[in-house]
């Protein structure tokens, strides 16, 4: 017999059991879940977008992958990391003042 789902719980209890187990595997990539070390990694790079990658080759080339994704992606507000707005509109409110908001007279 199969479980019955609810508007309120529209997942049974195995579907839901079987993807958290998916989702905690070890070598899961998730690209909406940022981790400790990439959220460090990220405010680092946000916070000193000048600073050149150091170490070997494959170092400097993870921190350039790091460094573009930090600055193309998030942004940092009262130190914390937010995703920057995606679509064809920026979020005007971070990006300009609010003046443009203001009805015309």
């Amino acid at each position: 017999m199969s479980e019955q789902t609810t508007p309120r719980e529209p997942f049974t209890a195995q579907t839901e059991t079987n993807f958290e187990a998916f989702i905690s595997q070890p070598n899961h990539k998730s690209r909406s879940r940022v981790g400790s070390t990439e959220r460090a990694n990220y405010r680092h790079w946000l916070r000193n977008p000048t600073e050149l990658p150091t170490g070997t080759a494959e170092e400097k080339q993870s921190q350039h992958v790091d460094k573009h994704r930090a600055i193309s992606m998030f942004e940092l507000r009262d130190g914390q990391l937010w995703r920057k707005a995606q679509g064809k509109e920026p979020a005007k409110l971070f990006k300009n003042d609010i003046t443009g908001y203001q009805k015309k007279r």
